[in-house]
């Protein structure tokens, strides 16, 4: 019920905001892309297992409001596959640790170049994410290892919060109305909700491909 009332809230929020902006926008459209994403923090090292990219997709869309022709504020909305992933050193076999989030960053957006059809920019804001779901599961031989143990395989994460800040910046080029941009999003808080809140954190390279209308 909290993550709904947020969510709700969040939209109603952007939707007042581009009536407000609706004079100045400049663009809109829909985006897609590759995630490759980790734990990063003073807990995010497992001992006896190497920490690897979970590889995800996002997808969504985007507004932009522009302020002159250098400078633009845009706000995006993207679901996004996140988490990571552990390999085991003595056995065949992960643990998986698939998060979900709804990502809302505003970003402010520096055109490099105005002279061509080829436009490079770069980009900076902040991102609020919005945890949907959060599932592990134990994979192959470690995954009979930890099921003869007692252990469930698979199943919720529990103590995750439902919230999660992050900072994303990078870069790209738009081509006509086509967009390519490779960013990366540091996780700012731990995404722990345990009275212990142990040192996890989000880290995500993304690789997106848009279309601008």
């Amino acid at each position: 019920m909290k993550k709904s009332k947020i969510i709700c809230a969040l939209v109603l929020v952007l939707l007042f905001s581009t009536s407000l902006l609706a004079q100045g926008i400049t663009g809109k459209g829909v985006k897609l892309g590759m995630n490759l994403s980790t734990f990063t923090g003073d807990d995010a090292d497992l001992e006896g297992v190497d920490k690897k990219m979970r590889i995800g997709f996002a997808i969504g869309g985007f507004i932009t409001y522009e302020i002159n022709e250098m400078f633009a504020l845009q706000p995006e909305l993207y679901y996004s596959m996140q988490g990571a992933k552990y390999e085991a050193d003595e056995v065949d076999g992960a643990l998986i640790f698939r998060y979900n989030y709804i990502q809302v960053p505003i970003l402010a957006k520096f055109n490099l170049s105005m002279e061509s059809n080829i436009k490079p920019h770069i980009f900076l804001g902040p991102s609020l994410g919005l945890n949907l779901s959060a599932k592990y599961e134990y994979t192959d031989e470690l995954g009979d290892a930890v099921e003869a143990m007692g252990i469930d395989k698979k199943g919720d994460v529990e103590n995750v919060k439902s919230t999660d800040f992050g900072l994303v910046f990078g870069g790209g080029v738009t081509v006509g109305p086509a967009v390519i941009d490779v960013r990366y999003n540091l996780g700012l808080t731990t995404v722990d909700d345990s009275v212990f809140e142990d040192d996890f954190k989000n880290s995500t390279i993304s690789i997106m491909v848009g279309y601008s209308f």
